[in-house]
């Protein structure tokens, strides 16, 4: 069983070793029908208590036996970690309670209006077995045969069980980290909510969620498409951590709703020529002070996204030795990626950034305000190339340099933090290998 502060990768990596010592006869299958692939295993019995269903059908987006084989390992993980986490926090419902005990005495559980429905001798059945041997209404057995066990789930009730549930996830999050996404799930289950009611999650239909679709596109240009397919994701993502651990059946899932769009372009980066003429003339960053003029700095020469470089911690700055460099570890809040760990050489005006605060930025550190703040002063100074350009477009300009340069895709990878789509071997570039590819577009 997983501790009841351990997070689900740290499980399923615990799970993974623990088969590999201990192989387990009970794999999880895969079955195909069709062109779909589906998960299909029993459900432990310890889990009864929580999870209604015995055997769990899932379909899957892998289209090969092998990739299915993966994914239906780590859904299956996630799984188990949901109901392991229902055990210890109590996150699951009288209703279901009331499901697993009417199965033990010989029936389903029904509502009280479909008891009501009942043929009158399987009424006159549940009836007579609410009754104990002294001729009384036993109340327990009553609520679980004649309906009254539990009420329908409210996506408010289902949502204060997920707050519960979430803030269990991702212990190594900031608490800024935290907040935002708090943030996020509370801003669509008050849309969800503002547009359907607070209602079972089970009886909403599609043409409903089509409708709330066609009322959010309405608002479009004050809101892009983007915005709308962020807002099903996060309502998908809400759900389906949830249903390990609460009763209830969606007819839909809610990412059938998402907008097919052609790709737009990325955010423009900066040409070299407007960094070295604009950004790092003389006296252009002046009205800034020093910690977020020397993050900004920093991320002209490394490629570091806006976050990475202002929550560096000083164990994270390397100066010392031969080739002063970053060594990225998330060490005081995760990374957006696991290729994102990296080592990033540090050379001309980024050097020098980091030796003018080489305990990193304690005034810009988990500060959601920053890319505003920065943003801003590039308006105002006029050091913006176009109306579009932020300072995000650092990051791309370094990418651009690294391409005109003729630098490898696998080096760009490592060095922007990139997730490499071929297989890794051996060790990799090193620190001295870096630093000289570096040179060739430092400025």
């Amino acid at each position: 069983m997983m501790t009841e502060f351990e997070s689900p990768k740290s499980f399923s990596d615990r799970q993974s070793k623990r088969r590999a010592t201990f192989p387990s006869k009970r794999v999880v299958s895969v079955i195909r029908r069709g062109n779909t692939w589906y998960l299909k295993r029993n459900v432990p019995k310890k889990f009864d208590a929580i999870e209604v269903r015995k055997v769990i059908w899932k379909a899957l987006s892998a289209r090969s036996e092998k990739s299915a084989q993966i994914e239906a390992a780590s859904v299956w993980g996630h799984m188990v970690w949901g109901w392991e986490r229902a055990l210890l926090t109590g996150a699951f419902t009288e209703l279901q309670v009331a499901n697993v005990q009417a199965n033990r005495l010989g029936c389903r559980y029904l509502p009280t209006s479909d008891v009501a429905k009942l043929p009158l001798d399987k009424l006159l059945e549940r009836i007579e077995a609410s009754v104990d041997g002294d001729g009384k209404i036993n109340a327990e057995l009553a609520s679980v045969l004649l309906g009254g066990a539990g009420r329908s789930p409210r996506i408010s009730n289902l949502y204060a069980d997920f707050v519960k549930i979430a803030a269990q996830d991702n212990p190594r999050m900031s608490s800024a980290q935290h907040q935002k996404l708090r943030q996020r799930y509370d801003f669509v289950i008050r849309k969800l909510t503002e547009a359907i009611g607070d209602v079972d999650p089970s009886t909403l239909t599609r043409i409903e969620i089509f409708e709330l679709k066609n009322r959010w596109l309405s608002e479009v240009p004050q809101i892009s498409t983007s915005t709308i397919n962020n807002r099903f994701c996060t309502l998908h993502h809400i759900f389906d951590r949830l249903r390990p651990v609460r009763e209830f059946t969606l007819k839909f899932e809610f990412k059938e709703f998402l907008i097919r769009r052609p790709k737009t372009k990325t955010r423009p980066s900066f040409s070299t020529n407007w960094i070295k003429s604009k950004l790092l003339s003389a006296g252009a960053l002046g009205g800034l002070d020093t910690q977020t003029r020397c993050i900004l700095l920093g991320m002209i020469n490394t490629g570091l996204r806006l976050s990475e470089c202002a929550n560096l911690l000083p164990n994270e700055i390397n100066l010392s030795g031969a080739t002063p460099h970053l060594h990225l570890q998330g060490a005081f809040r995760p990374l957006k990626t696991h290729a994102a760990y990296r080592v990033i050489p540090l050379l001309g005006a980024s050097l020098e950034a980091f030796q003018s605060s080489p305990n990193g930025f304690p005034d810009y550190r988990d500060l959601a305000s920053l890319s505003a703040k920065l943003n801003t002063y590039l308006t105002k100074s006029g050091l913006r190339e176009t109306p579009k350009h932020t300072v995000y477009g650092l990051r791309h300009a370094f990418e651009d340099r690294l391409f005109d340069a003729g630098v490898s895709e696998t080096m760009k990878a490592v060095l922007m933090g990139h997730k490499s789509y071929r297989p890794v071997y051996g060790r990799g570039p090193t620190l001295e290998q870096r630093a000289e590819i570096l040179k060739l577009i430092a400025l």
